[in-house]
């Protein structure tokens, strides 16, 4: 995850990836997912989708509160341990403690220290840093810590995470999966879960894929945009950025997608756009005269894209650790002592059985 207080130009971001070895070689893909950086939360997707950069633009405090996950290191820049430094002692008491909440024992930190770091170091020494080295040997140069607090640290992870993670501790140690449904939903997870090395069986009642709404020639990916950017609205953003992408490892462009834009004709004056739209914006809609009618409201999407739906759903379940089985309708799901969830036909017969199983059965999910 990478946290600053507004989107760098990717000249600035490329010139830092050097700080993050696992991302080494993966700049062509991280370039073509670079645009449309809107504050808020983005997922970038590397190494074949197998690993999720997710970039938070905003102010720092806010979104390291709104994450739920531990870190395994920290690596804070120059410009930010320079911002840090500028800080009150209140305000950068209430930053360092945002910090350590995602921070689990043995997490190890990695700081720019800059001049006059020992009132920065004092601070992560009080919160559970131990430093490497003199504090005469940190200065101009980057500090190696590690998080070993003396007492022990209290979780804030919500109560509900916790029991997520250790219920499914078993699943995730089997790394085995049923998915009920072979449409977008279906195959799309389960080739997420695939790619993370999983072994996934997924059951339809049909004897092809894509039988269903996802079966159609072809769809429009666009983003939905609304006066006050809704969560819907950001949502949208995410899943195109995030299809763009699979599409351009998966499918043949120009045959099977293409990016090529689209013009949404609007049926009332209001652009639908926030009035304080901002140029990062422009590259996801942007106002455009309509050539059918120019005294018409239109937008221009220059990201949006026609997709064949089937071929990437094919696509996602021809991936290695996906297991397709045709003309099995499961009627009933029951759990056993174990843990496991037995699925079976109409006639009884077991179809399947796993610790986990994903429902995307469309329409036929709330009857099973």
């Amino acid at each position: 995850m990478v946290l600053c207080d507004q989107a760098p130009a990717w000249a600035d971001f490329q010139s830092n990836l050097r700080q993050f070895p696992a991302l080494a070689g993966h700049e062509i893909t991280l370039k073509r997912q670079w645009f449309g950086l809107l504050p808020g939360f983005h997922r970038l997707t590397v190494n074949d989708g197998r690993v999720m950069l997710t970039l938070c633009i905003g102010e720092r405090n806010a979104m390291l509160r709104e994450q739920q996950f531990f870190a395994d290191h920290v690596s804070i820049g120059a410009a930010t341990s320079a911002a840090l430094r500028r800080e009150t002692r209140d305000q950068l008491g209430w930053s360092l403690k945002a910090l350590v909440r995602c921070c689990q024992s043995a997490t190890t930190l990695q700081i720019d220290t800059g001049d006059a770091s020992t009132g920065l170091r004092r601070a992560l020494e009080h919160l559970g840093f131990e430093f490497k080295g003199q504090t005469e040997d940190l200065a101009n140069g980057l500090a190696q810590a590690r998080f070993n607090p003396k007492w022990k640290a209290s979780r804030n992870l919500s109560k509900h995470s916790a029991t997520h993670r250790s219920g499914n501790q078993e699943a995730i140690a089997d790394r085995h999966c049923v998915v009920v449904g072979a449409g977008l939903a279906g195959a799309s997870v389960a080739a997420s879960l695939a790619r993370r090395g999983w072994r996934v069986r997924v059951l339809d009642a049909a004897s092809a894929p894509a039988a269903g709404a996802s079966g159609l020639p072809a769809g429009l990916a666009v983003p939905h945009n609304s006066p006050d950017d809704s969560p819907r609205s950001r949502l949208s953003r995410a899943g195109l950025r995030l299809t763009l992408e699979q599409a351009s490892l998966l499918l043949e462009l120009g045959l099977d997608f293409d990016a090529s834009g689209s013009l949404e004709r609007r049926l009332t004056n209001p652009s639908g756009l926030p009035a304080d739209w901002p140029e990062a914006g422009r590259e996801w809609s942007h106002g455009k005269s309509d050539p059918l009618d120019p005294a018409a409201v239109a937008l221009w999407h220059p990201k949006g894209a026609w997709i064949k739906p089937a071929q990437l759903v094919n696509a996602w379940l021809g991936q290695p650790g996906v297991e397709w089985v045709p003309n099995a309708k499961v009627q009933r799901m029951s759990r056993a002592e174990n843990g496991h969830w037995t699925l079976t036909n109409d006639a009884g017969e077991t179809l399947a059985s796993a610790p986990l199983v994903v429902v995307a059965a469309a329409g036929q999910s709330v009857g099973l």
